[in-house]
């Protein structure tokens, strides 16, 4: 008898740099940020008004992802092209007193993994979670 996929749980645990892999089944990311010719206009939302304060501008970044799935004995199973996944083209950012100045950049890099995560969930024939529509900097 076989489970329905909507019945299987899978769990991911990273593995440390140089941790034996035989006998377990790995999911190898890698990913490549690079700097683009664009840039992002970074305004802020007035409360009161609802008027949007410009404020700067960004660099334009993206992603490029490898992605591959080796069996327990190291064979690689599953190795597609590489992709590439941008950041929200618009991002809502929560802005707390003392983050830095390259916080923006931070958020755009977790909007591009987000992206590519609900990409590769796809892949696997998994219904992606939505979109999101806010970010916050998550630094410690």
């Amino acid at each position: 008898m076989t489970t329905p996929l909507s019945e299987l749980s899978v769990t991911l645990v990273p593995l440390e740099a140089g941790v034996d892999r035989s006998g377990k089944i790995v999911f190898e990311v890698s990913s490549n940020i690079s700097r683009t010719n664009d840039f992002y206009v970074y305004s802020r939302t007035e409360e009161d008004s609802g008027r949007k304060q410009f404020v700067g501008f960004l660099f334009g970044i993206y992603v490029d992802w490898g992605f591959k799935v080796f069996d327990r004995s190291g064979k690689a199973l599953y190795s597609p092209r590489p992709t590439r996944s941008l950041p929200a083209e618009k991002l809502r950012v929560e802005r707390n007193e003392g983050d830095p100045q390259w916080s923006m950049y931070s958020v755009m890099m977790d909007s591009a993994y987000y992206n590519y995560s609900r990409e590769t969930t796809g892949r696997f024939g998994l219904t992606p979670p939505p979109e999101r529509e806010s970010y916050a900097y998550q630094g410690k």
